[in-house]
């Protein structure tokens, strides 16, 4: 435990040093409050929302209510309980799906349709 020079409890951070991963908590709602390195990769918890980095450079960012993933090459996806989007790379393919419908936008056109 690393006690806060200021005296602040809520500022406290717990190191947690083992084999295969470190750990830091603190009980601090305005700014992280865990940090997890491991051999491949680095999450950090921010008021209820997680932030992945992998070894590939790949990020997901996760909430209680969404997911989004930007790949290592760059591409991008995002995941609601209403939707599913995903552009991708060079930024030419567009896609979204919902419960009742998908629309595609490409290099060779639209296509929006009903499910």
């Amino acid at each position: 435990m690393v006690r806060s020079a200021a005296g602040d409890t809520d500022q406290d951070v717990q190191i947690k040093l083992r084999q295969d991963k470190i750990v830091l908590r603190r009980d601090f709602p305005d700014a992280w409050n865990g940090v997890l390195v491991t051999e491949d990769s680095v999450t950090v918890a921010v008021a209820g929302i997680s932030i992945r980095i992998s070894h590939d450079g790949s990020i997901t960012r996760e909430s209680s209510s969404e997911t989004t993933w930007v790949e290592a090459d760059g591409s991008v996806l995002k995941k609601t309980e209403f939707a599913e989007a995903s552009i991708s790379a060079n930024g030419v393919d567009l896609a979204r799906r919902t419960s009742d419908s998908i629309a595609v936008v490409g290099k060779d056109g639209i296509i929006a349709k009903a499910r």
